[in-house]
């Protein structure tokens, strides 16, 4: 749930949206496929697609890694900012990546779920913080 914090207004039309494996449009996305449309939709920035260079057995986050996107257009961050990508370890390793629409609030979309707000630091996700990315 978002809390008492304030949805910022491109936010809103990306609350709902269904997760599909390897989804890049409006019709369903997973959660590299939500960050990308965000940054084309809401910060005019183009991210390659990658649904051709994983599977579900090998997770989108894990392919910006392999890529070298993470490392060659991505700057590591230490606080959270608005638009930021953060990284997030399930079983032990990043595995899922959300935008962050406040320093303490993230979108995202997870197998399963419809693309939703959550907090970052709530009991859920506060212990798999792998970090904050903004693009360059």
């Amino acid at each position: 749930m978002a809390g008492s914090i304030l949805i910022p207004n491109w936010v809103k039309k990306y609350v709902g949206i269904p997760y599909v494996d390897k989804g890049r449009d409006e019709e369903g996305v997973d959660c590299y496929g939500l960050v990308r449309m965000v940054y084309a939709d809401t910060f005019n920035i183009s991210l390659p697609s990658l649904s051709d260079t994983y599977d579900s057995a090998k997770d989108a986050s894990q392919t910006l890694k392999d890529n070298g996107l993470m490392n060659d257009r991505w700057v590591s961050i230490k606080d959270a900012i608005e638009g930021a990508v953060v990284l997030l370890k399930i079983t032990g390793n990043g595995k899922h990546v959300g935008i962050m629409i406040s320093p303490t609030h993230m979108l995202h979309s997870l197998k399963g779920h419809n693309s939703a707000i959550e907090p970052v630091y709530g009991l859920k996700w506060q212990h798999r913080v792998e970090g904050f990315y903004v693009y360059i």
